[in-house]
């Protein structure tokens, strides 16, 4: 991992840390790009078998919840939610340490659900919540990478098959809760009594 990636992590972090939410257009089309592609990868794979049949059909599906997602912002507020969700049963379950790999689906599709709900009855402050989250996570990423290992890596990396043998320490998930909070604190006054038409005018 060079430098230079390392530095643009740590700035990409700090910027969805502190202004997360006036870029939240990008952020859900971004995530429904991803989640088009992964749903779809998975659900081909398993019905086609083929690799090739299984590209063409994600990369069109992931374009098209892309601009799904950027047009009519509630359902990439949905997908959105659903993306957090999942990636927060995920990493909480490494510290859980669930002893079946069926408890840890069934988590995610709860999580998926349930942040799926907030974020669309909740907009601003799930975007403000969500994308301070994830510039805290993307900034740590970034300064692991830059100190020569990387932060994250024991975080996200949950192995489904032997969850007996994961060991993340606490204060990884603590130094990310405590700047995430202080995103939140921050967007949520700097943007206070703004909608978010006026929070994303440059």
């Amino acid at each position: 991992m060079s430098t230079f990636y390392a530095i643009v992590l740590i700035a990409v972090g700090l910027a969805t840390l502190f202004a997360g939410v006036r870029f939240y257009r990008f952020w859900v089309t971004l995530n429904g790009t991803v989640f088009g592609f992964l749903l779809s990868t998975w659900i081909t794979q398993e019905i086609s078998g083929s690799s090739w049949v299984s590209l063409v059909v994600s990369i069109i599906t992931a374009v098209v919840l892309a601009i799904l997602s950027y047009r009519f912002y509630k359902i990439g507020f949905v997908v959105s939610g659903a993306l957090v969700g999942a990636l927060v049963a995920v990493i909480l379950s490494g510290y859980i340490r669930p002893t079946n790999d069926l408890v840890v689906l069934i988590s995610m599709g709860v999580g998926a659900i349930l942040f799926a709900v907030l974020a669309m009855k909740l907009i601003k402050p799930f975007v403000i919540v969500a994308s301070s989250l994830s510039g805290a996570l993307t900034f740590m990423m970034g300064l692991g990478y830059l100190i020569g290992g990387n932060i994250t890596a024991s975080i996200l990396d949950v192995d489904l098959i032997k969850p007996d043998n994961m060991s993340y320490p606490w204060y990884y998930l603590v130094i990310i809760l405590i700047m995430a909070l202080i995103g939140i604190i921050f967007q949520t006054k700097k943007y206070a009594g703004m909608d978010m038409n006026q929070i994303t005018e440059f």
